[in-house]
């Protein structure tokens, strides 16, 4: 069986930052190569990102990535409706204008770069009619229009219709694309998740549904991250004890000790610049050497 490396990439809003600096140690510093990337709401925005570069090109896909998040201000990702702010939610589908987010996609994303770097890419969306998720790869027509529904915070971002179904974030039904990996042909997989295990969360002082809304996705996103880690393990126990003829998949892991940011819409440079070290330790620290 010929072994296939791939790369899994959690949700989380702005701790995508977190993975950033994770692929500064894998891609950089130790070169690895993967043969499929998925990702689900802005690990999504970083597989695509990792999918326009063939093999060899590791450490500039890590120099630029990181440049990348290094220039990431709010105002790339969305901007409060004009000229009432939030009040415009009493008729539109969202809290803010993400507008800005598509644009940086098709400012960022060369397509042709993606077909031609030999790479497979996943990433998902959940639609808003049938509440189905939908997986698109490196084929699919509208690559960035399906990344940008991908990584549409549910609440907080427009979802745009696409393939005539309303379309928004994918972490709302997997945050952890695990099972696309598998299906793809993975032999060895990297998960890179944004949460710690037991995520310690502080009090929130005033919320508003501002405060509220990143903090219930969070949350929820947690747990579905758990359910996908234990399956995946369940299914290699099932192999190794003979009652399964699939093969044992190599499963690793990175994430933070603790809770990145209180606020995943929050952009803030310094926050940014923090997660991005903190990842780049986390990776060093839970995956020395190749």
């Amino acid at each position: 069986m010929q072994q296939k490396r791939a790369l899994v990439l959690s949700g989380g809003g702005s701790k995508g930052a977190f993975q950033a600096g994770a692929l500064k140690h894998l891609l950089y510093s130790l070169g690895l190569y993967y043969d499929i990337i998925c990702g689900v709401s802005v690990g999504a925005i970083n597989a695509i990102h990792i999918a326009q570069y063939k093999k060899g090109e590791e450490r500039k896909c890590a120099e630029d990535m990181l440049k990348l998040w290094g220039s990431f201000n709010q105002k790339d990702i969305y901007k409060r409706w004009f000229p009432f702010g939030i009040l415009h939610a009493a008729w539109q589908p969202a809290l803010y204008n993400s507008a800005p987010l598509r644009q940086f996609l098709e400012e960022h994303i060369d397509i042709n770069k993606i077909h031609g770097s030999g790479r497979e890419l996943r990433f998902g969306t959940v639609s808003l009619d049938t509440g189905n998720y939908r997986l698109y790869d490196e084929s699919s027509s509208d690559l960035i229009g399906a990344c940008y529904n991908s990584a549409s915070f549910p609440v907080a971002f427009m979802p745009t219709v696409m393939d005539g179904e309303l379309q928004t974030d994918g972490g709302v039904r997997n945050v952890t694309p695990l099972g696309a990996a598998i299906n793809a042909g993975a032999t060895d997989i990297d998960v890179i998740m944004t949460s710690p295990e037991n995520p310690k969360y502080g009090p929130l002082k005033d919320p508003n549904v501002i405060d509220v809304a990143p903090r219930i996705i969070d949350i929820m996103s947690d747990e579905i991250v758990r359910c996908d880690l234990v399956i995946a393990e369940l299914i290699n126990k099932l192999v190794i004890a003979g009652a399964s003829d699939k093969k044992v998949i190599n499963i690793r892991v990175i994430r933070p000790g603790a809770v990145l940011i209180e606020n995943s819409l929050d952009f803030a440079h310094e926050k940014i610049e923090e997660m991005i070290k903190i990842g780049y330790e986390a990776a060093k620290t839970q995956l020395p050497q190749n």
